[in-house]
């Protein structure tokens, strides 16, 4: 996947989880927000039954403590009697009336007294489970004035409530019925009860409860537009928060993507991924220009494309992955190799190595590798000279290296820190010149005029010389001419796979 279809991918991936983010918190507020919603309706229609409990509570009560003081009298409605009835009139917080009832005929009232003539009683609207007798809707007169009261009695007495209790049972402004529960016997065709904004039960919304004790049940009901209202701040708050969880998820998810898509992340990954292999740039003997080895060079590819050692090198030094990024580079190499038998003998394979893996002796774990002590190939050491090597640390450290069969080669000559007095201590086989110097050859600078010198060197420690970066025949003659005997370079070979190395020996082979 190229850089512009990352891009793209990338940036549809943060719009998708800010997007995704910013709906599913709001989404999820909202659901909350109704269950609260609906909750608040199931409060409601509790605390509304809880009421009736309490005032049926009241004047049963009431009723039952007048009927226990009526029982054994002689007489209906003397003065005893109408004293009792106003008394529990006023005691009750509840009860505007009570009445003397015998034989369905209402006979005194603690407003009126006794009526100079009995009247008779009309059939309740229903009867409860103890038997008390309602009715919902009834004219009472007290006084001078008749009100409609609800009615109960229970035994030979009867309390008057206003029905205005009923009325302000829901003090929410949304629609509403108390009704009989079902299974009871009852002469009302509609409810008790119907109120609310025009009196229709919403759709969105709906509680519906009964008390256990009295056959009373309620119903409220409410509309998204009136959930809308009740909870509009509450509603506008979470889309303002829902927006700031989409734009600090879109701000954290892209910071994510940059990091996971640095260099260093996916050269990390790179470690545990397959993404390093090798490629080998061919060195040739300069004046017949035939193969006598290689230099496996580490390179890197993921699914995002390429990155250049320049890249990836400093940020395995920086994580301190050195030694397992060269195993890994080693048993990518043995991998290549594997039996292949018509490799020029002895023929040379230069593997990289980092300073600190010499100076802690990591190195040394390769003498443990059968796969390194192959017959008729030469493993070399290589290492940068630009990285200083302690002596004392080093030096030991090489020699078993070229104690058991390998050759030590100072990369990029010239450069950095080296001198005669370390060279030799390391028991250096090979000084690599630096491409830097190559390319000042075509110019005549004073640099390229350092080759015969390092020839020299070369010499008084019984080394060779390889030159590197060579691209022109004109560099490859004039290399020869001052005593170079090895190079590598574009002129006879870019940086290939192995197998195509091994058909470029053949070839040679065969010319």
């Amino acid at each position: 996947m190229n850089s512009t279809a990352n891009g793209v991918f990338d940036k549809v991936c943060v719009i998708f989880i800010s997007v995704l983010v910013g709906l599913s918190t709001y989404f999820t507020s909202y659901i909350l927000l109704k269950g609260d919603f609906e909750a608040s309706l199931q409060r409601q229609a509790s605390a509304s039954l809880n009421q009736i409990e309490v005032v049926a509570d009241d004047v049963l009560s009431t009723l039952d403590t007048l009927n226990a003081l009526d029982a054994g009298r002689s007489q209906d409605c003397d003065a005893d009697t109408l004293l009792e009835m106003r008394q529990a009139m006023f005691v009750s917080a509840n009860i505007k009336g009570v009445s003397f009832v015998k034989e369905g005929y209402l006979i005194c009232s603690a407003a009126l007294g006794r009526l100079e003539q009995a009247v008779k009683i009309e059939e309740p609207d229903f009867i409860t489970d103890s038997g008390a007798s309602v009715w919902i809707d009834v004219p009472i007169r007290l006084t001078d004035k008749e009100l409609q009261a609800m009615v109960i009695q229970s035994g030979s007495f009867s309390g008057v409530i206003h029905r205005d209790f009923l009325e302000k049972l829901v003090t929410l402004d949304t629609a509403w019925r108390l009704d009989v529960a079902d299974g009871v016997t009852s002469r009302l065709e509609d409810s008790l009860v119907a109120a609310g904004p025009a009196r229709r039960l919403g759709k969105a919304f709906k509680v519906h409860d009964c008390i256990k004790t009295l056959p009373f049940c309620i119903t409220i009901t409410a509309t998204n537009l009136f959930f809308h209202r009740q909870y509009y701040q509450a509603l506008v708050g979470w889309v303002a928060v829902s927006f700031l969880l989409a734009l600090f998820s879109a701000l954290g998810v892209a910071s994510f993507i940059r990091r996971y898509r640095s260099t260093e992340a996916r050269v990390m990954r790179g470690l545990n991924a397959d993404a390093f292999h090798c490629l080998y740039q061919p060195i040739v003997e300069l004046r017949s220009g035939k193969i006598i080895g290689c230099e496996a060079l580490a390179r890197f590819r993921d699914a995002n494309g390429d990155i250049g050692p320049d890249l990836f090198i400093p940020v395995i030094h920086s994580r301190n992955k050195t030694w397992p990024f060269t195993q890994l580079i080693i048993n990518r190499m043995l991998d290549d190799v594997g039996s292949i038998a018509i490799l020029p003998k002895p023929f040379k394979i230069n593997i990289n190595f980092f300073a600190q893996d010499i100076e802690n002796a990591r190195i040394l774990e390769l003498l443990s590798s059968s796969e390194l002590q192959r017959e008729g190939i030469q493993y070399v050491l290589e290492v940068t000279e630009n990285e200083r090597l302690s002596t004392l640390e080093s030096s030991d450290v090489l020699v078993t290296m070229a104690e058991n069969g390998f050759q030590v080669a100072v990369d990029d000559f010239g450069t950095g820190y080296s001198n005669l007095s370390q060279i030799r201590d390391f028991q250096c086989n090979t000084l690599k010149i630096d491409r830097s110097f190559i390319s000042a050859m075509d110019g005549g600078s004073v640099r390229s005029t350092l080759i015969p010198h390092i020839v020299d060197i070369a010499a008084k420690i019984g080394a060779e010389v390889v030159a590197e970066g060579i691209e022109t025949s004109r560099q490859q003659k004039a290399l020869v001419d001052v005593g170079v005997h090895y190079g590598q370079g574009y002129l006879f070979g870019k940086p290939t796979s192995f197998k195509d190395l091994v058909a470029l020996i053949e070839a040679q082979n065969d010319s």
